[in-house]
């Protein structure tokens, strides 16, 4: 388990990029698969939902052989609607049981862009509007599985 910024390279895609708001959005990440006791794609695609320029989920393996739990692709829109590209948030596995430094994801979030007119700041802002999303629909996850419990119980 890690937290590790890998330097692999995805296939058509530039990058990895970790712009700042990579660390903010990763420990979310993490804090919710602890909370939830598991990996549940769908929330992450549920918070992708919220931002009219997202496409598509994806899964991806990079040049190191690694598969990425989930990938999200997106439009990056510039002032007046104009696409400059695409960007990739690609998410980790959190099943590493070998390490034991209090983390529980295989490695960190990644970012990718389509093209080199993507910039990082492109790419931040991207991570920046989705972690707001994130955050809302892995809340709104834990109360509903919590009620169902209740529920059920």
């Amino acid at each position: 388990m890690s937290n590790l910024q890998v330097p692999a390279t995805l296939r058509h895609w530039h990058g990895p990029f970790f712009p700042p708001q990579v660390t903010t959005l990763h420990a979310a990440y993490a804090e919710w698969f602890v909370a939830s006791g598991g990996l549940n794609p769908l929330v992450l695609v549920r918070a992708a939902n919220g931002l009219r320029h997202f496409r598509h989920p994806a899964t991806e393996a990079t040049d190191d052989g690694y598969f990425w739990a989930r990938g999200l692709v997106f439009k990056i829109l510039r002032p007046g609607n104009v696409i400059a590209g695409l960007g990739i948030i690609m998410f980790p596995h959190c099943t590493d049981g070998r390490k034991q430094d209090g983390t529980v994801t295989d490695r960190s979030i990644a970012l990718y862009a389509s093209t080199s007119v993507v910039t990082i700041d492109d790419l931040e802002e991207l991570v920046r509007a989705y972690h707001v999303l994130f955050v809302a629909a892995s809340a709104e996850a834990l109360r509903n599985e919590g009620s169902a419990e209740l529920q059920h119980g």
